[in-house]
């Protein structure tokens, strides 16, 4: 079943241009909207899409939908380092009451695409999540995004990077990507998580 899981990842759409929609998308705003801070939004057959224009996105963002695709606007299309939109928050574990709500972008639903976005989560001290992962069905895939637990322009002497992903339950695919932390900063429990083509920074200790 995982194979089948994966081999249908693999073969997903490729990156978008970031110029247009896909190919078949219903869209439901004027492409306009790339230019401001508000999302794109359009459907196709299978999944509802949002593109965000560059910018950073402050607060928590819960998809509790299933069938969701988000692309952040690029400069480039050859690595993440060409990502512009930024999805952040500032919250601990401890203040939050659990790793999952600390998250800056909580997945709670299925068949989740997330496309070059920094996910971050600035706080910067022990426990602060980026990305929880919860739903324990299939199909979460991330492809050239940017994962940070403290500041995004972080520097290697700083060693309190703790909890970035939570890869708590389900299959997930994470692709051309950057994650970086420190002291056990990929965790889960019962999750299947497929890292292929990425760079993980361990801050300190790891």
């Amino acid at each position: 079943m995982l194979s089948m899981v994966f081999t249908a990842i693999f073969c997903a759409q490729a990156a978008w241009t970031y110029s247009s929609p896909p190919s078949g998308a219903i869209t439901q705003c004027t492409l306009s909207h790339i230019s401001t801070s508000r999302p794109c939004t359009y459907k196709t057959s299978r999944f509802i899409s949002s593109t965000l224009a560059a910018g950073t996105y402050t607060g928590h963002t819960l998809i509790s939908r299933s069938n969701i695709k988000i692309y952040g606007q690029i400069s480039t299309a050859d690595s993440y380092t060409g990502n512009t939109v930024t999805l952040t928050n500032s919250l601990s574990a401890d203040d939050a009451r659990s790793h999952d709500a600390s998250g800056a972008v909580r997945v709670h639903g299925s068949n989740i695409a997330l496309y070059n976005l920094n996910i971050v989560n600035s706080l910067g001290e022990d426990q602060a999540t980026a990305l929880s992962v919860q739903f324990s069905g299939y199909g979460l895939k991330i492809v050239g995004y940017q994962l940070v637990s403290g500041p995004l322009a972080a520097t290697a002497s700083s060693n309190f990077r703790r909890d970035t992903l939570l890869a708590n339950v389900g299959y997930e695919f994470i692709a051309t990507s950057y994650m970086e932390g420190n002291t056990d900063f990929i965790f889960g429990q019962t999750a299947s998580l497929w890292i292929t083509g990425s760079v993980i920074h361990t801050l300190g200790y790891g």
